[in-house]
């Protein structure tokens, strides 16, 4: 019975190898434009609730792609990116003075 389950993770891991090793990364050029068509996304939507896994549906690429490219062009996370990105409008909002309400009013909006 040992050998059985031995044998058993031996073609598993087989397996895994062989499907890690077909998933390759796509290339520079690629994450080039995933990342720049990112920010260009990330930009121009100031109304839409922006999510990484939103950014991934209108981009056509995986979380981790996304990931991977975005990281390596400007060295912050997506995530991270639409949260400073967030901040600094809020910030923006609060210190123009326009704002009629408080500022819970505005870090809600």
């Amino acid at each position: 019975m040992e050998f059985f389950n031995f044998s058993a993770a031996a073609l598993v891991l087989s397996y895994l190898a062989k499907n890690k090793a077909q998933t390759k990364a796509p290339p520079f050029g690629v994450r080039y434009r995933i990342a720049h068509n990112a920010l260009e996304y990330l930009e121009d939507a100031d109304t839409l609730p922006l999510t990484v896994s939103n950014l991934c549906s209108k981009l056509g690429v995986s979380a981790p792609t996304l990931y991977r490219s975005f990281q390596e062009q400007f060295h912050i996370s997506p995530k991270q990116y639409i949260k400073v990105r967030r901040l600094c409008g809020v910030r923006q909002q609060l210190l123009s003075g326009d704002n009629a309400g408080n500022i819970a009013d505005v870090a809600n909006n």
